[in-house]
């Protein structure tokens, strides 16, 4: 039977400490698998996402690389999984080779993972060629479901939601009883 998974994107330098929200989900499904999908550099906020004024996907590539803040590498107690999203979160079908080379590789040697899930679930070929090269698997948005665009139920294996867009008790309430409770 396969297992639920339930990961964390955009975790980074500016998210605050994820322990109490996975240990409230470890709460709901024991034997759940959390992962935490980490960017290694963000911009300084209050509100705990990886750069400030969201929506972000909008943003041409430079506004990406003013940051200020690195994540050491830690993993978060109730975490089971910590996956790369870069070394910042940038659209990776939208630079270079070089620089997804160099984002891809290099944020998964530092947080010691061979697991890359793109920021904006947004690829192309030479990220996967750059991944396939290098022995990272890819996790593309195929089986994956967003938590806060669908309703959540425990038939589908494979979920994905922003921890700075919920308090500890709206991601609870959303997982006991599969209603979307945070408009983007």
């Amino acid at each position: 039977m396969e297992k639920l998974i339930i990961r964390n994107d955009d975790v980074s330098p500016s998210s605050p400490d994820c322990s109490v929200m996975y240990k409230y989900i470890k709460e709901i499904f024991p034997d759940c698998e959390i992962w935490s999908c980490v960017n290694v550099f963000s911009k300084s906020n209050i509100s705990g996402s990886v750069y400030p004024f969201p929506p972000f996907k909008c943003r041409p590539v430079e506004w990406f690389y003013n940051v200020d803040k690195m994540r050491s590498y830690t993993k978060p107690k109730h975490c089971d999984f910590v996956a790369s999203h870069g070394l910042i979160h940038v659209d990776h079908a939208k630079i270079g080779y070089d620089a997804q080379m160099m984002s891809i590789v290099t944020s998964c040697k530092y947080l010691r993972t061979n697991v890359f899930v793109p920021p904006f679930n947004s690829y192309n070929n030479s990220t996967e060629n750059i991944c396939l090269q290098n022995g990272i698997k890819l996790i593309k948005p195929d089986e994956w479901l967003s938590l806060e665009h669908n309703k959540f139920n425990t038939d589908h294996k494979k979920w994905y939601f922003h921890s700075w867009r919920y308090k500890e008790e709206e991601i609870c309430h959303q997982l006991k009883h599969g209603i979307v409770t945070t408009q983007l």
